[in-house]
């Protein structure tokens, strides 16, 4: 259930305004050196399921992250988010990894965005829990 939710807000909480706790990862997380290498990567794993979202390019990764690749028309163009739900001392949290190949100011802008719109998600993650208690 915590998985469907985690997918539910991914898809529609990344409309045209993207806003996203742990927040992001420390560093860059992300193993690929471009957001182009991961989106190739993805591409050829089998069992990543691929969707569209207002231009965002989103992958279902088998390993039960979900990657959020920025339009061509975004400020933070080319960029990548990763999220996965996590679990720590019993407490859901959705961990962000960011990979941004834009200039300072534009990655700054969607970390800030990516850290709202993960403060969010864990709200309701945490609320869908106690929800079940």
């Amino acid at each position: 259930m915590l998985r469907i939710v985690l997918v539910l807000a991914s898809i529609a909480w990344f409309g045209p305004v993207l806003a996203q706790s742990a927040g992001p990862a420390p560093g860059n997380a992300i193993s690929y050196p471009t957001a182009a290498a991961a989106l190739s990567a993805l591409k050829a794993k089998p069992g990543v399921k691929f969707s569209s979202n207002d231009g965002w390019t989103i992958a279902d990764d088998t390993d039960g992250s979900i990657w959020s690749f920025t339009p061509v028309s975004h400020y933070a163009n080319p960029s990548v988010g990763r999220r996965i739900l996590r679990e720590r001392d019993g407490r859901f949290f959705v961990e962000t990894q960011i990979l941004c190949q834009a200039q300072k100011p534009a990655c700054d802008r969607l970390r800030n965005d990516y850290a709202l719109l993960d403060k969010r998600m864990n709200e309701a993650v945490q609320r869908d829990l106690q929800k079940k208690q």
